[in-house]
């Protein structure tokens, strides 16, 4: 059952859907508090969006986080330019979303962009990097469990195959134990 606070909410989001529509197609730049004093309620409109099939309208709210520095809006907006889903198909793009959800602590991210800069798309390939980024995917409190297990499949490979050197290796930890996130928009 939709009670009245549900209703108000579904209000609100569809008020700041239209709003950030309207500024995007007309140019208009919208007051920046609009967007900070609740992520929350414009990322769900984003989701409400995007599971609706509106994956313009998607796109529009998760960006305006994503560019304030909302991890998983970004990894939203890599996936969109990952898969077309509202945009073209981008790998660039994709990548480098995925980049700004990783540098903000968003476990899946990690295990995209290592992913990427493993085979190199979207991306020059870089075998220190996605090292350094399956190591702390490994090791987040938010990555799934099937994103663990790669990621731990790809470091043992790593070190069986000699994709890398021992020193290599130990420089590409280092980096992983002494990296810090960016702050998240919450």
């Amino acid at each position: 059952m939709v009670n009245r606070s549900d209703h108000l909410l579904l209000l609100v989001a569809a008020v700041l859907c239209a709003v950030v529509t309207t500024s995007c197609t007309t140019g208009k730049e919208l007051p920046d508090r609009k967007f900070s004093e609740k992520p929350h309620v414009i990322f769900d409109a984003g989701l409400t969006s995007y599971e609706n099939g509106n994956f313009r309208d998607a796109f529009v709210l998760w960006r305006s986080l994503a560019e304030r520095g909302h991890a998983e809006a970004a990894f939203r907006i890599a996936d969109m330019y990952d898969f077309a889903q509202g945009v073209s198909q981008d790998y660039g793009q994709a990548a480098r979303w995925y980049l700004e959800s990783a540098e903000r602590g968003y476990g899946e991210a990690q295990f995209r962009i290592a992913s990427r800069y493993d085979v190199g798309l979207g991306v020059g390939r870089d075998y220190l990097a996605a090292y350094k980024w399956y190591w702390l995917c490994l090791r987040s409190g938010d990555s799934s469990e099937k994103a663990k297990y790669l990621a731990d499949i790809m470091l043992r490979t790593y070190l069986s195959v000699g994709v890398l050197s021992w020193e290599q290796i130990k420089y590409a930890e280092r980096q992983a134990k002494a990296w810090r996130p960016k702050p998240d928009l919450h």
